[in-house]
This record gives C-alpha cells, sequence and structure tokens, in this order.
C-alpha cells in the first residue's frame, strides 16, 4: 500500500473514532433519558457516578435535576491500580447507598 493510501484509510479510521466518540458522548446519550417532572416526587436525590467518564456524565445529569442533588460521589481514581482514595470514596458511596429509603433516587452512572 502506498503512503496516500495509508494517509487516505487513517483519514478514514479517524473519521469514524470521532463519529463513535460523538454519539457515545453524555450530552447526547442522556438527551431526554427523563424530565424534571419525573423527579420531583422524591424526597432526597443522590448520583452515583463511577468510572473514568464519570464526571461527564455527572455533569450532564446535573442539568436535568429539578433541584440540586442531596450528594454527588464519585469513584472514578485509581484506575487501574486502587489507591487510598479509591477506596475511600467506594467506602463512602456504600455508606450512602445503604442508607437510601424507598422515597429516595439514586441515580448510577457507570462507564
Amino acid at each position: 500500500m502506498s503512503k496516500f493510501g495509508i494517509i487516505q484509510n487513517r483519514k478514514k479510521l479517524l473519521a469514524i473514532v470521532y463519529y463513535v466518540l460523538k454519539q457515545i458522548a453524555p450530552q447526547k446519550l442522556f438527551k431526554n433519558t427523563f424530565d424534571k417532572k419525573s423527579l420531583r416526587g422524591f424526597e432526597r436525590i443522590v448520583i452515583i457516578s463511577i468510572g473514568k467518564a464519570s464526571r461527564g456524565m455527572a455533569k450532564e445529569i446535573l442539568k436535568m435535576l429539578p433541584r440540586k442533588p442531596d450528594a454527588v460521589l464519585f469513584a472514578d481514581s485509581g484506575h487501574p491500580t486502587p489507591t487510598k482514595k479509591g477506596v475511600q470514596n467506594t467506602q463512602k458511596i456504600i455508606r450512602v447507598a445503604r442508607g437510601l429509603k424507598e422515597k429516595d433516587l439514586a441515580i448510577v452512572l457507570i462507564s
């Protein structure tokens, strides 16, 4: 294959990659997921966001909420090797999750 052919193939592959990344962006994935009215009956709202894209996902969900959540928790540090901070964050998520009641809403985001 000529150098020109390699460059053309690379451009095509990059175009595909950028298209896919745009399609899976949190703002696109969460669009029309739920409306603010459907979230009004909950006493507490907690966001638990896990993974590399956790902060971007939480940022988009926050825009959709009718009010500020009671907690926003992240498990996004220490990948792929566990860290002390990552373990502490996970322990906090477990504590908060165990304290949720029937009238509470946990929005769990995993990437």
